[in-house]
């Protein structure tokens, strides 16, 4: 089972005044980071004496402070989230002020994501006398990539100008789109962003995001969520299947009754922590029967199927072994689908007399008459058992 969810993402571009912090190959920090890791997730001035030896006391209390103002940790020397980054990538985020054009999206799945950040001159060409509010805050202390080339970077905030922010709001032609899919029989989740972004005398930029996952995401229970109980509808955790009631089996394409897998489109689903999406189709959706009844109605449909494909003349034995076939080991058996009796079977196909005559002569004809067991009804199961019986 798969689905692919997709939405468009509105884009907010605006030129701002901030603090901003570009992400630099600092392996010396990395190493820091990752000792502190590993010793109760502090910088001391005494651990960054051991990881960079010949240090002074003085510059040990120098480098922990510099650590804080990075961001890396607070001002008694524990760990921040950021830290963890520098100590995967040896890189850490130094940072500057100036004026920036940022390109911003927003969504649950996301955060408010900056997908891409230029240095510009604070000039009249940026009519910064038209300050607007800002449209769109992104995410503080978080790093991002730029989607149109390969440099990473942080906001570290807005600096107040005049006691209050503001940005110059730019009209923009940039187009961001977010797909995400979900597959339960790999049990991953992979979303991705395309679409392009424009850019002052510059030519669209194609959006370049390499896919990224929701963590924790537990899939099973989506379905659950998707699929509230209902009369006629409902998702079996056990089973890993969505139970169809007669109205729904009723409707089935050959196919998909034959499969026990159905194509389906949900207007709308919520996926916990990752928002809510429109027309939400899921492909290769495990089906079965919520009743007796639907089982029942479901078993008979596929013999109907395979009696009209095969031209073949089934004794009463030979047509056992054929619903066997069709129900045993399929999300069938449970409610135990039960073949009529022989006389039953006939009068069902009175009106396809090809169908009628292939079941009824094998009977009428046999050279020894079939046995009051082999003409009575079968339950799914008991093929077994009166092939056993009969050995005895």
């Amino acid at each position: 089972m798969r689905t692919e969810l997709e939405c468009n993402l509105a884009v907010s571009r605006y030129a701002v005044f901030a603090e901003m912090a570009w992400m630099e190959r600092r392996p010396e920090l990395g190493i820091i980071c990752r000792h502190a890791r590993q010793a109760d997730r502090r910088i001391t001035p005494a651990l960054v004496q051991q990881v960079l030896p010949g240090l002074s006391d003085a510059a040990g209390q120098n480098i922990v402070r510099w650590c804080a103002t990075l961001g890396l940790c607070d001002p008694s020397g524990s760990l921040r989230r950021l830290a963890d980054e520098v100590a995967e990538t040896d890189e850490a985020p130094i940072p500057e002020q100036g004026v920036y054009d940022l390109w911003v999206v927003q969504h649950p799945l996301l955060g408010n994501r900056i997908l891409h950040a230029e240095r510009l001159t604070s000039t009249r060409d940026a009519r910064f006398e038209e300050i607007q509010a800002i449209p769109l805050k992104p995410d503080e202390g978080r790093v991002f990539t730029s989607v149109v080339e390969s440099r990473r970077f942080l906001l570290r905030g807005f600096p107040a100008n005049h006691g209050g922010e503001g940005a110059c709001v730019q009209k923009t032609e940039a187009r961001c789109r977010l797909r995400w899919t979900l597959d339960w029989s790999t049990e991953s989740n992979l979303f991705q962003l395309d679409g392009h972004l424009d850019g002052s005398g510059r030519r669209p930029r194609r959006i370049q995001h390499e896919p990224e996952s929701m963590p924790a995401l537990d899939l099973w229970r989506l379905p659950e969520l998707w699929f509230p109980v209902e009369h006629n509808v409902r998702w079996e955790p056990s089973e890993r299947r969505l139970m169809l009631g007669l109205d729904f089996v009723s409707k089935l394409p050959d196919a998909e009754s034959d499969s026990f897998l159905m194509d389906m489109t949900l207007p709308s689903v919520d996926v916990p922590g990752g928002g809510r999406w429109r027309n939400a189709r899921l492909q290769r959706l495990p089906i079965g029967p919520l009743t007796e009844e639907a089982a029942q109605w479901w078993a008979l449909s596929r013999l109907d199927r395979r009696l009209a494909e095969d031209a073949t003349r089934y004794s009463r034995v030979a047509l056992r072994e054929a619903f066997a076939d069709l129900t045993e080991e399929t999300p069938l058996e449970p409610q135990r689908p039960t073949l009529p009796a022989h006389d039953v079977v006939l009068e069902r196909y009175r009106s396809q007399p090809e169908v009628f005559w292939r079941l009824a002569a094998p009977v009428d004809l046999a050279p020894a008459p079939p046995t009051r067991a082999e003409l009575a009804p079968m339950t799914v199961g008991q093929l077994a058992a009166w092939a056993q019986e009969e050995q005895r």
